[in-house]
């Protein structure tokens, strides 16, 4: 599709996170795209996850409350610039995050330095 994160799934398939939460629409490509040592947070499989990831999933998506990162052991981001807006302007914020790739649509942050 012409707005797969090409260039985000190399930049995190580069580092080292092992966890990455990344908007849902990108994260069966990423399942495909890094190695298989890395897990995504949730894909577009709804029935594999439970309800309470789903709806933290939304929580986390929209900024409010991004310390459930860190509880389900999160090192790498995968951000829609538009559907994430939320949790993008917080990450953006914190010395937690590392920018690592940003374009029009997305941006790649790591907690691994």
């Amino acid at each position: 599709a012409p707005d797969t994160p090409v260039a985000a799934g190399d930049a995190l398939a580069a580092m080292r996170p092992m966890r990455v939460f990344a908007d849902m629409q990108w994260a069966s490509y990423l399942e495909w795209r890094l190695p298989a040592d890395r897990q995504v947070y949730v894909d577009g499989r709804f029935e594999l996850f439970p309800v309470e990831q789903w709806e933290q999933y939304g929580t986390i998506c929209d900024g409010l409350r991004p310390d459930l990162l860190d509880s389900a052991g999160i090192d790498g981001l995968l951000l829609d610039s538009q559907r994430q807006a939320g949790l993008l302007a917080w990450v953006e914020r914190t010395a937690v995050w590392r920018p690592l790739y940003q374009d029009a649509n997305s941006s790649v942050f790591s907690s691994t330095f």
